[in-house]
């Protein structure tokens, strides 16, 4: 096997018709891949065609941020809440975006960790429902993340706390 022919490796006849290259690192944004069979004395034929394998390594540029939490249960309620404490132990995270590019998604992450892909809810609106608050402050922030994992922070955070107290 040649990647942008310079040889890489050689491969393991899998069955009459098949073969396979593990662990092929990809070293540029774009390489080429052929193949040619060699016999036990280096007599080669080289094999048709070509396979182009490009790196995908750009970050989206949709844009996307939190925008407010519904509170729903407790002594206080309110459907676009930005308040830094609630009496609800599960809320849901509401938020805006620019137009989703095919195979992007937003994810939703609790300081850092990411806790669950948003649902849209219009072309440009999305929510993360019953997501669970702890007793201690827990940030909020989203990411726009493409179809191979490239990710853009979004806007802004939510940081959220937990008053057990006021239930």
């Amino acid at each position: 096997v040649y990647r942008d022919g310079i040889f890489i490796g050689a491969a393991t006849s899998t069955s009459a018709t098949t073969w396979t290259l593990d662990n092929v690192a990809i070293d540029a944004e774009s390489d080429t891949y052929t193949v040619a069979i060699a016999d036990s004395v280096g007599n080669t034929l080289a094999g048709s065609g070509s396979l182009n394998i490009a790196l995908d390594t750009v970050a989206p540029t949709t844009t996307s941020a939190i925008v407010s939490y519904v509170d729903d249960v407790g002594a206080i309620t309110n459907n676009t809440s930005t308040a830094t404490a609630t009496d609800d132990p599960l809320v849901t995270l509401t938020g805006t975006n620019a137009a989703l590019q095919t195979g992007e998604v937003i994810n939703v992450y609790r300081d850092g960790v990411l806790i669950g892909a948003a649902t849209s809810t219009s072309a440009i609106t999305w929510t993360l429902a019953n997501v669970a608050i702890d007793a201690e402050s827990d940030n909020y922030t989203v990411a726009v993340a493409d179809s191979v994992g490239n990710t853009f922070a979004g806007t802004g955070s939510l940081r959220l706390l937990w008053i057990r107290y006021l239930r």
